[in-house]
């Protein structure tokens, strides 16, 4: 059965989660009109493109299969139950040049305005930043921040369509750190945020590694 399903173009595939709530045809128009029309601006306008998100990292960590002997499966050991987390910011341009900042708390307006003040810092000149539509993005401390006549004239916001998280490159950097994160243990979330640090920090140095992993997203 599975030679014959092969020839007929079949292969095992782990089926992907999809919001029920997705605009299939507002994601298509993005991604076929609105993106190609971003990257035309900005290379007129001289604007780096920034994609932001957020992730987050719990203690108690995601298992992937690994080699033990035979009969004696290992055990990760921990309390069930809700565990503690970093939530981690992230921003990536095309360049391959990337920034982190994280929080044990919840990401509030003022934690997203202290955001992008630090990139208005990190990147030189015009930034258009592009993020989904959550309400933490929208809320009034960031509109109110956004006002101010020199971020204006620095920097602009493009939401992506809901529930379409796989036109945010910043994903593909998630899916690497947490492949990276699954089977280790850390005792409490001093360790897991230090691991996260070390990670970031090399990941921001290694710009052709970052270029690598945005060439998966359906926006490169």
């Amino acid at each position: 059965m599975g030679r014959l399903l092969k020839r007929w173009g079949w292969s095992w595939q782990k089926p992907k989660r999809q919001d029920i709530r997705r605009d299939e045809a507002a994601i298509e128009h993005w991604r076929d009109v609105i993106w190609p029309e971003l990257k035309k601006q900005a290379q007129e306008q001289k604007k780096t493109l920034i994609f932001v998100d957020e992730s987050s990292f719990h203690l108690c960590s995601h298992h992937r299969k690994t080699f033990a002997p035979v009969g004696r499966t290992p055990a990760v050991k921990g309390k069930r139950g809700q565990s503690p987390r970093h939530m981690v910011m992230g921003a990536v341009s095309f360049q391959g040049r990337s920034y982190y900042s994280w929080t044990q708390g919840t990401v509030t307006g003022a934690t997203i305005v202290t955001f992008l003040k630090t990139l208005l810092r990190y990147w030189r000149g015009k930034l258009r930043v592009i993020w989904d539509n959550a309400p933490v993005h929208r809320c009034r401390e960031v509109r109110e921040w956004l006002c101010h006549p020199d971020v204006q004239a620095r920097l602009s916001l493009e939401p992506l369509p809901p529930y379409a998280p796989e036109l945010n490159p910043t994903e593909s950097l998630w899916s690497w750190i947490k492949r990276k994160r699954a089977n280790l243990t850390f005792k409490d979330a001093l360790g897991l945020g230090q691991w996260l640090k070390r990670t970031t920090s090399w990941i921001k140095r290694r710009r052709d590694h970052v270029r690598k992993l945005l060439k998966a997203s359906p926006v490169h």
